[in-house]
């Protein structure tokens, strides 16, 4: 895939699940609390890189991700065709 760089800017890595406390973190409220995290910085895709659901160490759902601005929304649609990795522009 090739994208231009200077219309693609990658702004954070981000975590998002499991505080120790937590109690409403399923998918739905994690993905949900990255995509507002998004829009307060200023990004407008977020490429889940990482996702763990709930197990013996924790009942929450847990991803990482990167917050992307890009400035042609064409590109969104390159970035997910691209590999197998969940994009959800924000």
């Amino acid at each position: 895939m090739r994208t231009c760089l200077h219309l693609r800017f990658k702004l954070v890595k981000l975590k998002f699940g499991d505080s120790g406390f937590s109690t409403d973190c399923g998918w739905e409220a994690v993905l949900s609390e990255a995509k507002n995290s998004v829009r307060a910085i200023g990004g407008n895709v977020l490429k889940i890189t990482r996702h763990a659901s709930p197990d013996a160490f924790s009942s929450c759902d847990r991803i990482q991700a990167n917050v992307h601005r890009i400035n042609e929304y064409v590109k969104i649609e390159k970035i997910k065709e691209s590999k197998s990795t969940f994009v959800d522009s924000t």
